[in-house]
């Protein structure tokens, strides 16, 4: 039996049960008045004990998009809380691969060489809830095809991130979090990359290839910056940059707007 089916069950008989009284006149208050507290009770605990009562096994997903002739594509990533790994393949078979605990929905729009793929955890069952999600978050490994330039636009809760997007060609980096810990390595050879990092609290490490120019601005007055990189990244006004930045073939831009946390560029 669904989930669901259990609780609107066991709502149904409590209201039947209140109405019997009722109508025998055991009730000394209305039973309308009596379902609605009792209702909320039942709710609240079926939030609570659910998760163990309920326990499924974890679902683990492996999923592999083909390429079919994309040269651009948007990566959107809904993920949750948990780990999110992303890193570059080995062959040029597949768009995209991965291994996804706690399982994923997908969605691929293609319009001629180029796609938008948007993953995104389970929707929680609502007649169910609470979900199945597994105890520690969602683990996503995922690895990205090196010759197709990609869009990351990636939303996630509390989670440990890291991306190794050294070898990619990644054309921007939209990153939105309440709160996590993350360290990137950005992309060696992509000509241009502009990066938006936005956090309520978080540990942000971005690590800039050697042969890339960068300019960053950042935006928080409680962050703590002293792992910036001053030598590589002098600050001039408000903007931390490469000397060579305007002749650079390869450049970041970064913007980090966070409430609180530590920033290290390097």
């Amino acid at each position: 039996m669904r989930k669901g089916g259990l609780l609107w069950g066991f709502l149904l008989l409590l209201a039947g049960i209140l109405f019997l009284l009722d109508n025998l006149g055991f009730l000394p208050i209305s039973a309308l008045s009596l379902f609605f507290s009792s209702a909320l009770i039942l709710i609240g605990l079926w939030f609570l004990v659910g998760p163990l009562v309920f326990r499924t096994a974890v679902e683990n997903r492996a999923l592999a998009i083909p390429m079919d002739g994309v040269t651009e594509a948007i990566l959107k990533i809904r993920h949750g809380a948990g780990g999110l790994n992303i890193s570059s393949m080995a062959g040029n078979a597949n768009l995209l691969e991965g291994t996804f605990t706690g399982g994923v929905e997908e969605t691929i729009n293609r319009s001629g060489a180029k796609t938008t793929i948007k993953l995104r955890v389970p929707e929680m069952e609502w007649w169910g809830f609470p979900s199945s999600s597994p105890v520690d978050g969602f683990k996503w490994d995922m690895t990205l095809n090196q010759t197709t330039a990609f869009a990351l636009d990636v939303q996630t809760g509390a989670s440990k991130n890291r991306f190794d997007l050294h070898d990619l060609i990644i054309t921007s980096i939209k990153m939105e979090s309440g709160g996590n810990d993350t360290e990137i390595t950005l992309p060696s050879q992509a000509g241009y990359t502009r990066c938006d990092f936005q956090f309520g609290s978080a540990r942000l490490a971005v690590h800039i290839p050697q042969n890339v120019a960068a300019s960053i601005k950042i935006n928080g007055a409680l962050l703590d910056t002293t792992g910036i990189d001053l030598t590589r990244f002098p600050k001039v006004g408000e903007v931390y940059q490469s000397a060579q930045y305007d002749t650079a073939a390869n450049k970041v831009e970064i913007v980090i707007e966070a409430g609180v946390g530590k920033v290290v560029i390097n």
